[in-house]
């Protein structure tokens, strides 16, 4: 199994149902709360350019559900909510997908594999993650963050 179907089963047997939907011209995904018990992630396939975003998508949507940080299926997208709850909700799904599905200790060798003449191969480390680069960025800036990983030019 691919790395996306392990993911498409771990959403599944979590109880989620993913839906493909055109809901917007601009967002890709939504994570949602229907009030009942019931957590769904809508998911735009025709918007999705390859398997690297859509394993991206589907992480942070999965880990927007795993801590609660997504918005109500009433509420109007993004309308109900101050942006800075809606930064807060972001980044602690952010984190939490970062935590739980790319760990320091394997992260570690694969950056360590694509930093060389002082340079980080940003494509490359995203292509060995299989992710996209906009969140291999975030999973760098995390660490780094944490003081885990250490990028000097020496």
């Amino acid at each position: 199994m691919t790395k996306l179907e392990i993911l498409y089963d771990d959403i599944y047997n979590s109880g989620t149902e993913i839906i493909d939907s055109h809901f917007s011209e601009t967002k890709k995904a939504a994570s949602l709360y229907d009030g009942g018990g019931d957590n769904i992630i809508l998911l735009d396939s025709s918007n999705i350019i390859d398997t690297y975003e859509e394993y991206s998508i589907l992480l942070v949507e999965e880990a927007h559900i795993a801590t609660s940080a997504f918005y109500t299926i009433t509420s109007e997208y993004n309308k109900s909510m101050e942006r800075t709850e809606r930064i807060r909700h972001k980044g602690t799904a952010r984190r939490h997908a970062i935590e739980t599905r790319f760990p320091y200790d394997e992260i570690k060798p694969i950056f360590d594999k694509c930093f060389y003449y002082d340079e980080l191969n940003l494509y490359e480390f995203a292509e060995c993650l299989g992710i996209t680069v906009s969140l291999a960025r975030n999973i760098l800036d995390y660490y780094i963050q944490k003081g885990q990983l250490v990028i000097s030019c020496e």
